[in-house]
């Protein structure tokens, strides 16, 4: 028997109340209650899905409007919800029921519903009523879902409300929000309100819950950017630019004779073991095949002044992994006494070499061994990580050492191919995209504050 969905009604409550809006929020719910299509790209955490869930309950409640509300998961999805639930409880002590549809009596006498999906659109076909996408622009399914549900208000004043933190500059939901085609022409002229909500409108707007210094110390450059800017993430756009890596150079202070202090680049010194807390070690196998491609391995020196040293660098061409593995042991024999992680990335012939490196482990009683294989998630943390690095001027690298700035300088924004932004580096010709992910897998355990990786637990395999 099929569960009936209760009814709620709010046919008696008192819509002069409302809950508290800043200015910004408050000029968004006036054009939307002219009845307008509005599109927002909007910097995190200024409240715009609280919004929304006001203006859906205030349609539902008080107008007796269908609504239709599609997120990127139930989890999503359950944020808007449970800020509308929360207002019916807060302001008008009414608890409301219907978790996949609510359904509600108006103040107009009309029975409204309000539908809740997460990504799946075609489960809303057949129904009308305003029309909520959230975290739109991010979406690698926005273009389907915007089309099989765009036809759900059409009908009578029905709008569409677009919202969310912008996405890739290659994406429908761009193309939408710029009024282009997919050549970059202009479309006819539509009826949307196109809003960019950055994070500093957010603050002239009386948003004085945001904290710019803080927030700065939370994300990397490139993820502050998009997140609070609203600077669209650019396939191909490079993430490291030069004054960045400057920060990182080695360099020495000295005065001269009047007193003023002149700095110089100069070399990293030889390994002192007096000065290191703590080596690490980085490979990356650069692929999954053994028919040659350039491998990689890193030598970090974790020092007393906090910072990350490069000491040594090593592409391999067209070497086995028996012979990688003999190559290494040799380098890290020279840091035995302060060898403390050993970070390998195991995919193809990483495999043989992790196996190798683990059968003389007892050469290195210090050590610990981290065996990992690259995903989604955890490649975006570590190279997020490597650049909360390199933007605080943790790592330190010599000025003149091409590979390894031409290795920062491959890694740019990319596409995967089911449309999520990602990063890529190339590891071609003499890019050395696998210098930077040898680097980035060893420095993943020099622990930074606010790092993306350590806001997270540990995303590799494990320690062993």
């Amino acid at each position: 028997m099929t569960k009936k969905t209760p009814q709620n009604s709010l046919s008696k409550v008192d819509w002069s109340k409302s809950p508290p809006l800043f200015k910004y929020q408050q000029k968004i719910l006036a054009l939307a209650l002219k009845g307008d299509n509005i599109y927002i790209t909007k910097s995190r955490q200024i409240g715009i899905s609280y919004l929304m869930a006001w203006l859906i309950l205030l349609r539902a409640g008080k107008f007796g409007r269908n609504q239709i509300v599609v997120s990127a998961s139930k989890k999503q999805v359950g944020i808007i919800r449970n800020y509308l639930f929360g207002f019916c409880e807060q302001l008008f002590r009414i608890t409301l029921k219907g978790k996949e549809e609510t359904i509600i009596k108006s103040k107009e006498g009309k029975t409204a519903i309000i539908q809740w999906l997460s990504n799946n659109a075609i489960t809303a076909q057949g129904y009308s009523g305003d029309v909520y996408f959230d975290e739109f622009p991010q979406n690698p399914n926005a273009q389907h879902i915007y089309s099989t549900l765009f036809p759900a208000a059409s009908l009578a004043d029905y709008t569409i409300n677009i919202f969310g933190a912008v996405g890739l500059e290659s994406s429908f939901a761009h193309r939408l929000f710029k009024g282009v085609d997919q050549y970059g022409k202009k479309t006819k002229k539509d009826s949307y309100k196109r809003i960019c909500l950055d994070v500093y409108s957010a603050i002239k707007g009386g948003n004085k819950l945001l904290d710019l210094k803080k927030i700065r110390k939370l994300c990397t450059p490139s993820q502050f950017k998009q997140w609070y800017e609203c600077q669209w993430i650019r396939s191909g756009g490079g993430i490291f630019d030069e004054a960045l890596l400057k920060k990182c150079f080695f360099t020495t202070s000295n005065k001269n004779s009047r007193q003023v202090i002149i700095k110089k680049y100069c070399q990293i010194p030889p390994f002192k073991e007096d000065n290191s807390t703590g080596i690490l070690f980085g490979y990356d196998p650069n692929g999954t095949s053994y028919n040659g491609d350039n491998q990689a391995f890193v030598v970090l020196d974790e020092q007393k002044d906090g910072k990350l040293y490069l000491l040594e660098n090593h592409i391999l061409i067209k070497k086995t992994p028996d012979w990688t593995y003999g190559h290494i042991a040799r380098i890290l024999s020279k840091y035995a006494s302060r060898l403390r992680i050993i970070s390998i990335d195991k995919s193809g012939p990483g495999a043989r070499v992790y196996e190798r490196m683990l059968s003389i482990a007892a050469k290195f009683p210090m050590a610990k061994f981290d065996a990992f294989d690259y995903g989604y998630k955890n490649k975006n943390a570590i190279a997020w990580h490597l650049e909360q690095l390199v933007s605080e001027a943790k790592l330190v690298i010599n000025y003149n050492d091409d590979q390894v700035i031409k290795a920062f300088y491959s890694v740019k924004n990319s596409v995967t191919p089911s449309g999520k932004a990602t990063i890529m580096s190339k590891r071609t010709g003499s890019d050395h995209g696998e210098l930077f992910w040898a680097i980035a897998n060893a420095a993943q355990h020099f622990k930074v504050d606010h790092s993306p990786l350590h806001q997270n637990k540990h995303l590799s395999i494990g320690l062993v």
